[in-house]
C-alpha cells in the first residue's frame, strides 16, 4: 500500500504518457485526482474560459479513465483572488458543470476572511480547497470552516527559509483520524520534501518536477514511504513562529495567480456582468 496524492498539472498528454510507468508502482486508487490553478493553465497556454472549460473536462475525463470509478476529483482554482462574493458563488455553479459525470468537479480559493465566510454555502453543491497557505495558524484557521483540504505550499516556504515541516507538523498533530478534512503539501520541488510530506500524513501534489526524478531505480522507493501510523512524537507544545514572511509569500503566491488567470478572469467578469 501507498500513499494517496494528487497529480499537479494541466498537462493532460504528459499525466496519460507518466501514468504508462507510474502505475507499473501504484494503484490507480491511490491517485486522488488532479489539482490546476491559474499558473498550470498558463503553461499550457490556455487563457479563456472555454479553454480552462475544454482543458478540466478532458482531465475529468483522464482520471476516470485511470481510476476507472466515479471517485476521482479535479480541483479548478478562481482565476483572480479579488472575485467578490457573487462572482464567486457564480463561478463556483460555472465551473460545477466542468466534469464528465464521473470525475467531479472542486473548487480552490485564497484563505481570504470573505471567502472562508462562503465555505458553509458553497460546500452545499461543491467541495473547497483552501490554497496557497503558508503557515500553521491560517491553515487551523481555514479548517475550522470545515473545507474539504487545506493545501499548504512546503515547498515554496523553504526556498524563503520557512521551516515548513514544523508548520505542517503541528498542524498534523491536530488532526483526528475520524476528521473530515485534509492537508494537502504542495508546490514540492525534491524527493526528500514528498518523503516528510508523506510521512506527515499529508496529502500530496506531485507535478512535472517531482514525476521527473521518479525513474525506474528509484520508484520502488519512492512508493514505498508510508504515512505515520499516528502524531509524530517530536513536537513542541507550542505553535512555531509565524513570521511575515510568511504572510507576505501568500501573497506572492496569489500575486502570481492573477497574473496568470488575468485574461481569464476579465473575460468572466466581462461575461457576467449585470
Amino acid at each position: 500500500m501507498t500513499f494517496k496524492f494528487f497529480i499537479d498539472t494541466a498537462d493532460h498528454s504528459y499525466i496519460e504518457e507518466k501514468w504508462k510507468f507510474l502505475n507499473r508502482f501504484v494503484s490507480k486508487k491511490h491517485m486522488v485526482g488532479i489539482t490546476t490553478n491559474p499558473n498550470a493553465f498558463m503553461k499550457e497556454n490556455l487563457h479563456t474560459v472555454k479553454q480552462w472549460e475544454t482543458r478540466t473536462r478532458t482531465l475529468a475525463e483522464l482520471v476516470t479513465k485511470i481510476r476507472e470509478d466515479n471517485k476521482g476529483v479535479v480541483y479548478v482554482q478562481i482565476p483572480g483572488d479579488n472575485l467578490s462574493e457573487e462572482k464567486v458563488l457564480q463561478w463556483a455553479t460555472m465551473v460545477s458543470g466542468w466534469g464528465d459525470g464521473q470525475t467531479k468537479i472542486a473548487l480552490k480559493l485564497p484563505p481570504y476572511k470573505k471567502y472562508l465566510d462562503m465555505v458553509a454555502t458553497l460546500s452545499k453543491t461543491i467541495d473547497i480547497n483552501i490554497t496557497g497557505v503558508a503557515d500553521c495558524g491560517t491553515a487551523l484557521k481555514c479548517l475550522q470552516s470545515k473545507v474539504r483540504y487545506v493545501s499548504i505550499i512546503p515547498g515554496r516556504m523553504e526556498e524563503v527559509g520557512i521551516d515548513a515541516k514544523a508548520h505542517v507538523s503541528f498542524v498534523m498533530n491536530a488532526h483526528h483520524e475520524k476528521a473530515k478534512w485534509d492537508i494537502i503539501t504542495g508546490s514540492m520541488r525534491t524527493l526528500e520534501g514528498l518523503k516528510w510530506c508523506v510521512e506527515q500524513r499529508t496529502i500530496p501534489t506531485i507535478g512535472k518536477k517531482i514525476i521527473d526524478l521518479i525513474t525506474e531505480e528509484n520508484a520502488k522507493e519512492v512508493f514505498s514511504i508510508k504515512p505515520a501510523s499516528e502524531s509524530l512524537k517530536d513536537l513542541n507544545s507550542f505553535a512555531p513562529v509565524t513570521e511575515e514572511k510568511s504572510k507576505i509569500l501568500s501573497l506572492q503566491f496569489f500575486e502570481q495567480m492573477n497574473e496568470c488567470g488575468n485574461e481569464t478572469a476579465k473575460e468572466f467578469l466581462q461575461e457576467t456582468k449585470m
